[in-house]
């Protein structure tokens, strides 16, 4: 991502168990970090760290409208991404050590 009479944006992701926020710096501008809006115009700054997969077809959904699909029943909620991230890399490397 690259912005007009910048050289670089930084960006940085806070993980939370249930939340997660989106932070960003700007190169070359002497403003400090901006913290991302999740709903535009507003000052919303934390995402719900949950993913809902529409039922039926491949359409997936983050954050609050992922939160609002399954309230709907529209969708199959995720929860706990971080720890299942976690245990996804554990069941990796016993496969590799099981296997090579």
């Amino acid at each position: 991502m690259r912005l007009p009479g910048s050289d670089k944006v930084i960006v940085g992701y806070d993980l939370g168990k249930d939340y997660a926020q989106i932070s960003c710096y700007v190169t070359g501008k002497e403003e400090e970090i901006t913290t991302l809006s999740s709903v535009a115009g507003s000052q919303v700054y934390t995402i719900p760290l949950v993913l809902s997969k529409r039922q039926g077809v491949n359409q997936w959904f983050y954050g609050s409208e992922a939160l609002r699909h399954a309230e709907e029943e529209e969708g199959i909620l995720v929860e706990h991404l971080l720890k299942l991230g976690n245990r996804c890399r554990l069941m990796e490397r016993l496969w590799i050590r099981w296997h090579y």
